[in-house]
């Protein structure tokens, strides 16, 4: 694969404040024509995703490609995030990878990060345009740029996909549909919401 930056990168979003800056910023100061913007969805469809999707679609006039956290033939093996991005890499012919992560979000991601340069990981070709942001850096962008968060994000709720407690609680009463999708890929989520409304 001889595939470069100078050849487009890959360019992960997943919908969350972070990922939503991180989009921003590349459409300012390193738009190409030839990135490639991909979402991993845990549940194909759900509304409180697509609005998001379609919006900075329809804002930067890009396409977002979808697929599963599984790739294998039946849908049911959970693979390695790193064999997410080998596939990915070589299904699109490109090495270099934007990603929307920060290294004061956990222990666990200021180590990952420690060695990058200037929000550039040269040994594992990948770009992180927000590395050395705050959470309060992040939200003051967002809010002076007027950028568009999921619903469960202004409901405070920082990730929906783990669907138990509070969180799986509001989907059902807010977005019944979106509950939907899910039970039917997921029937165990009506034990989660029995445990949620006691």
């Amino acid at each position: 694969m001889a595939s470069s930056i100078n050849d487009g990168a890959i360019c992960f979003f997943s919908t969350g404040k972070d990922s939503v800056v991180m989009l921003d910023l590349i459409q300012r100061f390193f738009k190409r024509p030839d990135h490639e913007y991909i979402y991993l969805y845990t549940f194909k469809g759900l509304w409180i995703r697509e609005t998001v999707l379609r919006h900075y679609s329809e804002k930067y006039r890009i396409e977002f490609l979808q697929y599963p956290w599984y790739y294998n033939q039946n849908n049911t093996k959970k693979v390695k995030h790193g064999d997410i991005e080998k596939f990915i890499r070589a299904k699109h012919n490109k090495i270099w990878m934007f990603y929307g992560y920060r290294k004061t979000e956990s222990l666990e991601r200021r180590g990952m990060m420690a060695h990058i340069d200037k929000g550039i990981d040269w040994k594992y070709k990948k770009l992180y345009p927000i590395a050395d942001w705050s959470a309060r850096d992040v939200l003051a962008y967002i809010k002076r740029n007027r950028l568009v968060l999921p619903p469960d994000y202004r409901s405070g709720f920082r990730d929906i996909n783990s669907f138990k407690g509070e969180a799986l609680l509001w989907l059902y009463n807010n977005y019944r549909g979106d509950y939907e999708i899910i039970k039917a890929q997921y029937p165990g989520i009506e034990g989660e919401l029995i445990r949620a409304k006691q």
